[in-house]
């Protein structure tokens, strides 16, 4: 899609606007910031690699289900099933309640990570964009696995992708052609 293409409708305003109402009373994990900073971040991360209206609305509502008492339901009903599709790609629960205890992170994550052979690639897209936001080096492993190459250079502003290498390395042991050689760089 060129950038002549990319194009906004009132949806995104309106998926803006209700973001920001589900995810309020949120802020960043141990910080005092707005949770909207990071959906704002992820989906201007997903708007400037060429990602498509749904898709960047669908990065402003990727915690909505995990985080807000959404579902793909109420989703699809303000903005169709395809936004609300890759919004369910990008949850990593299994329907925790509100206020509810999650699965371990790491569980989560594993399971996560586990699945993403299996997603289109609308919904990486916003995956990697929301990973790549999140703090912590570690998660660069998730962008790795779902970015192609030069991608993860547009995301992170890196040119020298060297310094990505110990990631690069887990995600080479995560596809399968490795996995089944039992290479691992």
């Amino acid at each position: 899609m060129s950038a002549a293409e990319l194009t906004i409708t009132p949806r995104y305003g309106e998926a803006l606007l209700w973001a920001e109402q589900i995810h309020r009373d949120q802020r960043r994990k141990g910080k005092p910031i707005p949770y909207i900073s990071h959906l704002i971040g992820v989906s201007a991360l997903v708007w400037e690699d060429g990602g498509t209206e749904d898709q960047a609305i669908a990065a402003l509502l990727h915690d909505a289900i995990e985080d807000a008492g959404q579902s793909h339901a109420s989703i699809a009903e303000r903005f169709d099933s395809a936004v609300a599709d890759i919004v369910l790609d990008c949850t990593d629960t299994n329907g925790t309640p509100v206020g509810g205890e999650k699965e371990p992170w790491l569980l989560r994550k594993t399971r996560y990570i586990a699945s993403l052979e299996h997603k289109p690639e609308a919904s990486l897209l916003v995956t990697a964009a929301q990973w790549f936001t999140a703090p912590g080096t570690s998660n660069r492993l998730v962008v790795h696995k779902v970015c192609p190459r030069g991608m993860v250079g547009r995301l992170s502003g890196v040119s020298d992708e060297s310094r990505l290498v110990r990631p690069l390395r887990l995600d080479l042991a995560l596809q399968p052609a490795h996995r089944e050689k039992g290479a691992v760089p």
